[in-house]
C-alpha cells in the first residue's frame, strides 16, 4: 500500500499528525493519530494488502477483529478521501 509523500508524520507532545509538505492541493486540515492510526499509517508501505494490514494489526493489538476490521476500514478510507494512501 502506498502512502502518498507530500504528507510527513510528527509528533507534537503526545500526538501524532500528518502535515502535508505542500500547498498544491486541497486539504481539509491536519489529520491527527491515534495510536492505531499511527501503527496503520507506520505498517501502509509494509504491506500489500488491506486484508494483510489487518492481520498484522490483529497480531499486534488486543480487540476484536471485526473491530481492528472495521477501525481499519474507516481510516483506510479516510486517508484515501485525503489522498494520502494512493492505492
Amino acid at each position: 500500500m502506498k502512502r502518498n509523500e507530500n504528507y510527513i508524520l510528527r509528533q507534537v507532545a503526545d500526538e501524532y499528525i500528518l502535515v502535508p509538505l505542500t500547498s498544491d492541493f486541497d486539504f481539509n486540515g491536519i489529520i491527527a493519530l491515534n495510536e492505531v492510526g499511527k501503527e496503520i499509517y507506520d505498517l501502509l508501505p509494509q504491506v500489500a494488502s488491506q486484508e494483510e494490514l489487518i492481520e498484522r494489526l490483529y497480531a499486534t493489538f488486543d480487540a476484536p477483529r471485526e473491530e481492528i476490521t472495521a477501525d481499519a476500514e474507516g481510516f483506510l478510507a479516510a486517508l484515501r478521501e485525503e489522498k494520502i494512501l494512493l492505492d
